[in-house]
């Protein structure tokens, strides 16, 4: 039969009382002081995410059209340039744009959808409250 060595980096329990020592209650040399981080070098307050950059990058005005009459987004000028480059026979780009079109035309429908079942619900909601509540 083995026997346990002490560790010598886990304190010893406190022999001033009970202490209750298991999943979600430390020992309390173990705990997270007040004002300790318990991730130190996280994330730095102020950085943003990829998806806050890649907003940012695509909501970008720029100039497009000849000596820059026109200003748009970023995200406008690519689509309008694979536009272009689909009706030029480039069959990738014209691929792109029309499954982009058809995935937001899903998208209108859906919310379309969501609209008449949104008046379905007031119409049962107005319904049930006409009803009289029965009396147990």
């Amino acid at each position: 039969m083995k026997t346990r060595k002490s560790n010598p980096r886990r304190p010893q329990k406190p022999s001033d009382g009970p202490q209750a020592i298991g999943y979600a209650s430390p020992p309390q040399a173990y705990q997270f002081k007040p004002g300790q981080s318990g991730n130190p070098r996280g994330r730095p307050k102020g950085s943003k995410s990829e998806a806050t950059i890649l907003r940012e990058i695509l909501n970008e005005k720029v100039d497009i059209g000849r000596g820059g009459k026109k200003r748009v987004t970023v995200l406008e000028a690519m689509l309008r340039g694979f536009a272009e480059k689909g009706l030029k026979g480039d069959i990738k780009s014209a691929g792109l744009v029309l499954n982009r079109n058809a995935a937001t035309q899903r998208e209108d429908n859906q919310s379309d959808d969501l609209g008449d079942n949104l008046e379905a619900i007031a119409d049962f909601v107005r319904r049930f409250k006409a009803t009289k509540p029965r009396k147990r």
